[in-house]
Parts: C-alpha cells; sequence; structure tokens
C-alpha cells in the first residue's frame, strides 16, 4: 500500500482536474447564447479560470489587461464584479437586479453582464461600435474577402440598407456604376441577390472580429 500511495494520489489528482475541467466547459458553455459574445469564467473570489479569445482581445483593447501576469480583471471591472458578488450576497439586495458595467470609448462601448452560477462566475461581454468604427470594421472584414476598396464602400452602405440611388449620392458616382460594382460583388461573394450579399458581408466581419 505504501509504494502504490503515491500513485494512487496522483490517480486521484487527475480524476479531480478532468472533473474541474469538465464543469468549466459545461458552465462556459452555458454562457454561449450568443455567438458574438464573449465569455470569461471565474471562481466565486474572482479568479480569473478561463477566457474566450475575444474576451482577451477585448480586455486587453479596453483597459491595458495583462492576462498573463494577472489573475484577475482589469481593476475597475474587478471592482465592479467584487460589489455585485457582495449584493448577491446581502439578503435585503438579493432581490435586486444584476447590474452591467460598461465602459466607453471613442469607437464604442463594452457591456459587462453578469452571471452567478453555483460552480463559479461567468461574465459576459458584449461590443458595441458606433456607426463609424462598425462601417470601418465592415469595410476591412470585405476587403480581406477579395473586394476592391469601393466595391467594400458600395456594399458596406447596401449592408446599412441603402438604395442604389441613396449610395450614388454619398459616393458621388452614378447609380448605373453602383449597380456595376454590385454585379462584379455578386460574382467575387458567390451570391445573386442584394440580401444575398448583405448577408455574406455580415459573416466575413464577424470572422473578423473573432
Amino acid at each position: 500500500m505504501n509504494a502504490l500511495r503515491p500513485h494512487l494520489i496522483q490517480a486521484y489528482r487527475n480524476a479531480d482536474v478532468i472533473t474541474r475541467s469538465r464543469r468549466e466547459i459545461a458552465l462556459m458553455s452555458r454562457g454561449l447564447e450568443n455567438s458574438s459574445r464573449a465569455i470569461v469564467l471565474l471562481t466565486h473570489e474572482r479568479l480569473v479560470v478561463r477566457a474566450t479569445d475575444r474576451a482577451r482581445h477585448w480586455l486587453v483593447s479596453y483597459f491595458g489587461w495583462r492576462p498573463r501576469t494577472s489573475s484577475r480583471l482589469p481593476e475597475a471591472l474587478d471592482r465592479w464584479l467584487c460589489e455585485e458578488l457582495r449584493r448577491r450576497s446581502d439578503p435585503t439586495l438579493v432581490a435586486a437586479p444584476l447590474q452591467p458595467f460598461c465602459i466607453e470609448t471613442i469607437d464604442g462601448s463594452l457591456v459587462a453582464r453578469l452571471v452567478i452560477q453555483d460552480e463559479g462566475v461567468i461574465v459576459l461581454l458584449d461590443e458595441r461600435l458606433n456607426a463609424a468604427a462598425e462601417n470601418v470594421v465592415l469595410q476591412h472584414g470585405l476587403r480581406s474577402s477579395g473586394l476592391s476598396k469601393r466595391e467594400s464602400e458600395v456594399l458596406s452602405w447596401v449592408v446599412r440598407g441603402k438604395t442604389n440611388p441613396e449610395i450614388a449620392i454619398i459616393l458621388s458616382m452614378s447609380s448605373r456604376t453602383v449597380q456595376t460594382h454590385l454585379d462584379h460583388i455578386y460574382r467575387k461573394l458567390d451570391v445573386q441577390t442584394r440580401a444575398g450579399a448583405a448577408a455574406k458581408a455580415m459573416e466575413v466581419t464577424a470572422r473578423v472580429q473573432q
């Protein structure tokens, strides 16, 4: 038994790690209600266990977070999390709705919401870009799919619901030229309609943002 004890201890530790990993994966999966969201999984002591790539990217972009050297969220976000967890533990406040955290920049805002589970805490992050920043991201995504700068501009306005005459005025070209660009766009994206092109544009943009 003495000879087996180290092996039994290691086997128990391995099983415990597997159990905790499965629990973490299941917990994070519960938060994946919206693929555009980013997720951070924490312990009830506010220590970061896991974070999706998008979450890490946004935390670095908005807060200058250093995930390799910090086991906690950025200071402002951690203070909000601490306060929300305190409110959840207060019997007089437990029925009050959880308050989101929001940080705004010139390009948009990042909103954090809290989900408390028995196994741990989930922070869901959503980015909301303003119109100008969203258009830049959209056009960048379209250029990466093989469209020219002008074609990307045309399609970005199609996505925003503009008609050919409206796009012609915005981009200082004729409606016929707009349609010519659209014909090229249809061929490059392998679609046949404006709706199909707009849908493909959003798919491309979503991949670029991930």
